[in-house]
């Protein structure tokens, strides 16, 4: 069966987005609690960045072209560090009216029907965090699972934020709903942090996973011995663009090989690699295993002594 695109999966966040924003921004009016504006809050952001992640998605579908020979997929770093962006500023303002009521304690009204329309928000954030999750792990997508574990972060905030305004409502301590709203503006500055370094990284290029790069070094290690030592690799680099790996490889084999039979390995390499690591585009590079040349081009620049 044909999967589903991942901006379909985007356009669904946004619609959830938008009623969990309803929902527990109804529930801030109702109590007046500004741990649940502060939840309230963080769910508005949540629709910028589920907006945001449909169009980096679509834009990353489009194929590649002459001006964009590479594609468009790094198109999802940049929105992720816009969202990264907005969450942190996020956290200021709500550290901001926490730290505000702190010193101007108000009761908490209707809790009851607050708590309600709170819980059904976080059921539907849990179940799309669910959602997201799956097909961001089956598609490969940088936007999809950052979302969804920004959405495992607002279930958890949304538990103890209920629980900080019912301890407040219950012990009449009212400066307690406060002091969870600023917990809550720390849980989610952690989260806009680890969503910047996740954007710097991809932006920058960052070497594939650990996971990744030991599957390549087992694939590596396997045409080695196939091969009793004649067949060596170096310069290996690797890099991701949203669902898209990039490997570069040099290949070095005898020099009284033949073409042909160099570069039947190669195709036999990337077609292994390929079983392993779908979705990669692949360089290879075939070089004479006792000419001192190959040798000269193991960094990022080429040496010439």
């Amino acid at each position: 069966m044909k999967d589903r695109p991942a901006s379909l999966y985007a356009q669904l966040a946004l619609c959830v987005a938008f009623s969990v924003f309803m929902l527990k921004g109804g529930a801030w009016w109702l109590t007046g609690s500004v741990g649940l504006f502060s939840d309230a809050l963080e769910s508005l952001v949540n629709i910028f960045s589920s907006a945001l992640a449909w169009l980096a998605l679509y834009l990353a579908s489009l194929p590649s072209d002459e001006h964009y020979p590479y594609g468009r997929d790094k198109i999802e770093y940049f929105c992720s560090g816009v969202i990264a962006g907005m969450v942190l500023a996020t956290s200021a303002g709500i550290a901001w009216a926490a730290i505000d009521r702190l010193f101007e304690a108000a009761p908490i009204v209707q809790i009851q029907l607050g708590s309600v329309l709170a819980l059904l928000a976080t059921l539907l954030n849990a179940s799309l965090a669910w959602v997201l999750h799956r097909a961001g792990q089956r598609l490969r997508s940088v936007s999809l699972q950052a979302d969804a574990v920004h959405l495992g972060v607002d279930v958890k905030t949304t538990i103890g934020v209920l629980v900080g305004v019912w301890l407040a409502y219950w012990s009449e301590i009212y400066w307690l709903d406060p002091l969870v709203a600023l917990l809550v503006a720390v849980m989610i500055a952690i989260e806009g942090y680890e969503l910047a370094r996740s954007a710097v990284d991809g932006l920058l290029d960052a070497s594939l996973p650990q996971d990744d790069l030991q599957q390549i070094h087992k694939v590596l290690d396997k045409f080695r011995e196939n091969n009793d030592g004649d067949v060596r690799f170096h310069a290996l680099r690797t890099r991701a663009a949203g669902r898209r790996r990039f490997i570069n490889l040099h290949v070095l084999v005898p020099g009284y090989w033949s073409v042909d039979r160099g570069h039947t390995l190669l195709e036999e390499i990337e077609k292994e690699l390929l079983e392993y690591l779908p979705h990669s585009t692949m360089s290879t590079h075939l070089e004479p295993i006792e000419s001192p040349n190959s040798y000269m081009d193991m960094g990022l620049d080429r040496r010439w002594l």
